[in-house]
């Protein structure tokens, strides 16, 4: 099944997502349905060092398993278990697939141009532009036309 972005409620404003494929697997019994959900999808992420956007392919799997019988559901990043009532005609695993998407994404965003071939995330580049300072006693000239300025102005209140 290809998934588009109406498919997925309350996508994130951050993550745009490009479409992707869905492919899901149920199994029925008469003490339970299991929905196994597997996805492929393209997001469009923004760098958190650059603020440049670059896609990035999601995969990820999940399983749910619905049963009549279950008093408190629970949820892991893998696998739910979530109740199912005997009436009930449709599942919703719209709000499942999108957070199965998002837990793929790293928690670091960082643009494939600052991953080095290791794998690892480079180290920032410092870069100096221009002179900074006076050479002679290492302090900027700015400093010290400020510090004259505040001597002049202690001295003209201890005068007066």
């Amino acid at each position: 099944m290809t998934l588009q972005t109406e498919d997925l409620p309350e996508f994130p404003e951050d993550v745009v997502f490009s479409g992707g494929q869905l492919v899901l697997n149920f199994e029925k019994t008469d003490h339970f349905l299991k929905a196994d959900c597997s996805v492929e999808a393209e997001v469009t992420l923004r760098c958190d060092r650059s603020l440049r956007e670059f896609q990035k392919s999601v995969r990820a799997t999940y399983m749910i398993l619905f049963k009549p019988d279950v008093l408190e559901e629970t949820e892991t990043e893998q696998s739910a278990i979530r109740q199912i009532h005997p009436g009930d005609t449709e599942i919703d695993l719209s709000r499942e697939i999108r957070d199965t998407i998002l837990l793929s994404l790293p928690l670091q965003r960082v643009h494939p141009d600052y991953i080095g071939e290791d794998g690892k995330i480079k180290e920032y580049q410092t870069k100096t532009f221009g002179t900074f300072g006076d050479s002679e006693n290492g302090t900027d000239p700015r400093w010290d036309a400020l510090k004259k300025l505040s001597e002049q102005s202690e001295q003209g209140t201890d005068g007066t």
